[in-house]
């Protein structure tokens, strides 16, 4: 799923250090687009326990770029038919070492964006809603960064979000 190449980690190591954050493509099996397409949110979520887990792709990948014992996660669904659909809030993840959002999005979204920034910045790098299976690893207020997510207006967005701790 991961490439644990030395090259290819110092160069994540540098556009964390560097940039707050960096993308990388993860190679998923077909069923887990499968099991997005059709929204199987619930199975999605124990798939994702067994990837954040201590033997788990996503916690060992991670432990190349932090310190840390515990990964939470989510598995965001977001959608342009949700009449309460909204613009997030800038946030830090307070204590938490490092965090991810891995994109379990199948179609075409308008909207969603991730926004990234050092805290109280005006300026703010904007990642639109990545492809499947890109897995976006960022800074968190632990080191200075805060982020939000813009309103999804068009499409399903979903996305596994997860924090190291």
């Amino acid at each position: 799923m991961f490439d644990f190449d030395a090259k290819k980690i110092s160069w994540c190591q540098t556009g964390l250090s560097t940039n707050g954050h960096f993308q990388i493509k993860m190679a998923l099996p077909s069923f887990v687009k499968e099991l997005a397409s059709d929204l199987k949110l619930e199975e999605l979520d124990e798939l994702m326990k067994t990837y954040t887990n201590e033997d788990g792709i996503i916690f060992r990948f991670l432990k190349n770029f932090a310190k840390f014992t515990d990964i939470e996660f989510i598995v965001s669904h977001r959608s342009a038919n949700n009449p309460y659909e909204e613009d997030g809030i800038w946030h830090d993840d307070g204590s938490r070492y490092l965090a991810y959002s891995l994109s379990l999005t199948t179609q075409k979204v308008q909207g969603g964006d991730f926004l990234l920034r050092k805290k109280g910045a005006d300026n703010y790098l904007t990642l639109p809603t990545p492809s499947f299976g890109t897995f976006t690893v960022f800074q968190t207020g632990h080191n200075g960064f805060e982020h939000k997510v813009t309103k999804v207006t068009l499409g399903e967005r979903i996305i596994s979000a997860g924090w190291c701790s």
